[in-house]
């Protein structure tokens, strides 16, 4: 409590002195940040339980036993290990214990040097994927060879001082900083839920002998090795950091900055011809940008709706503060009413948005492609209100067993006012909404390429079979 209390004031000092928060963003982690953690974070998570199964219950796993070794009677609990090693290799209970302790006590001793040598080599993964190879090592000596015991619990000790010091800083490395308490807490929760799992686990594998057992913690080493080179291919593919040394990464780092520079310090030239500095919402729309565009592509919504990326992202926002973005899932409820959207926009220009849904009646067999969910057109600026509304907003209502739907916003940038002579759709009617064919409108008022964009997906809930009650044909 005292060291929690000291740190917290250091904490804050520094905090003052370092101007830490001064411009920091406006960032708030929640529970739910969790669904989007990438695959590479659950993966450690694997190796975590994985290869601590192969630790903790070697060490800890034991029964209360009455027996009697040299005429001393043995009634306290001992760990399996333990009793090997006195029934086997005939130490004493006092040495049997000393050499199950030495892998505490060398992980004691060396993780503060290992921990020096991976910050200043790096090479993370290289290291997990040597610390499981050495703990497998460890349990191999113990059970194949005959070799003096403390050399199987000091290689094991090793093997456990390394992977602590180089698997619990890539958590720090995947997850960005306002999450990373809820993100290391999860992965103790999953590591917490694995021993009390494995416990029970070795206390029925042990039965079969002391054998048995130490195949098993063998298997979960395997599993562990497994992951760790699940976690290598994805960050070569994904090109992350986490396999850097410092320089390399420090160099990484720096090409993300000048990026951001770039970003910051483009702008553009207005009508007076004066050069204006661009706004944190632009700034923020040309970074998403660089994340839909491929989204798009890789979810196939180019070329099933368009051929061509919008540049900037559509901000689409609900009325219970679900935000669209970019493929993740919201619920029909959660979108039943008309979202607000945002662009960057011309006051003095004209615009048409439309939501489509390009999966119907599923994305395996699309025969009503598209549903045309919302239709507005002769936008002034971005005020949806003084469009012309040629299909009134419709929720999504995908039928139930059909999967999860694409629902796609777009904006397109008129030439002038226009005269739409398609016909108007009331929102409970189903009329002109199936089989509508964005590209063939566009084409028709030559609006171009779309200049923004977003999406979501969606599938079936309860709310569906409500709508549909309300919904008629005319």
């Amino acid at each position: 409590m005292t060291c929690s209390l000291l740190m917290g004031i250091l904490d804050k000092r520094a905090e003052r002195l370092l101007r830490r928060n001064i411009n920091a963003p406006n960032q708030v982690a929640r529970l739910t940040d969790v669904k989007d953690f990438p695959l590479v974070f659950w993966l450690i998570s694997v190796i975590c339980v994985a290869y601590y199964s192969s630790i903790f219950p070697f060490i800890a796993q034991g029964d209360f036993k009455k027996t009697v070794y040299e005429g001393i009677q043995l009634d306290e609990k001992y760990s399996i290990f333990t009793e090997f090693l006195c029934k086997t290799i005939q130490l004493g209970p006092q040495d049997a214990n000393t050499v199950n302790s030495m892998i505490y006590i060398v992980a004691a001793v060396t993780s503060p040097f290992f921990g020096i040598m991976i910050d200043k080599v790096g090479r993370n993964l290289t290291w997990v994927v040597l610390s499981i190879l050495i703990t497998a090592l460890a349990h191999s000596i113990l059970i194949f060879t005959y070799l003096n015991p403390y050399i199987g619990t000091i290689t094991m000790g090793l093997g456990y001082s390394l992977l602590a010091g180089a698997l619990w800083p890539l958590v720090a490395l995947i997850v960005p900083e306002y999450q990373m308490g809820t993100a290391y807490g999860i992965c103790q929760a999953i590591q917490n839920l694995g021993n009390a799992v494995m416990s029970i686990l070795t206390g029925i594998v042990v039965k079969s002998g002391y054998f048995s057992l130490e195949m098993f913690f063998l298997g979960w080493l395997g599993i562990a090795l497994i992951a760790s080179m699940f976690v290598w291919i994805l960050n070569t593919n994904q090109k992350r950091t986490l396999n850097m040394t410092p320089e390399e990464r420090e160099c990484a780092q720096e090409l993300a900055n000048q990026d951001q520079e770039k970003l910051l310090g483009d702008s553009e030239q207005d009508s007076s011809g004066e050069i204006t500095p661009n706004s944190d919402f632009q700034i923020r729309n040309r970074y998403l940008s660089r994340i839909g565009a491929p989204t798009m592509q890789e979810e196939g919504l180019i070329p099933d709706v368009i051929d061509t990326a919008p540049g900037e992202v559509l901000h689409v926002t609900y009325s219970g503060g679900e935000k669209v973005h970019f493929g993740h899932e919201l619920t029909p409820t959660q979108v039943k009413d008309p979202p607000t959207v945002q662009w960057t926009a011309n006051q003095d220009a004209y615009y048409t948005l439309a939501m489509v849904d390009p999966d119907a009646p599923s994305r395996e067999n699309p025969t009503f492609r598209e549903v045309n969910h919302w239709l507005i057109g002769n936008i002034h600026g971005s005020d949806l209100e003084s469009g012309d509304v040629i299909t009134e907003y419709l929720g999504s209502g995908p039928p139930k067993g059909t999967g999860l739907h694409r629902y796609i916003f777009l904006v397109f940038k008129q030439s002038k006012k226009l005269q739409f002579d398609e016909p108007k759709t009331a929102k409970l009617s189903r009329a002109h909404r199936l089989n509508f064919n964005l590209r063939k409108f566009v084409k028709k008022y030559s609006l171009g390429d779309p200049i923004a964009g977003n999406f979501y997906k969606a599938q079936w809930d309860p709310y569906v079979d409500e709508r549909v009650k309300m919904i008629s044909n005319n």
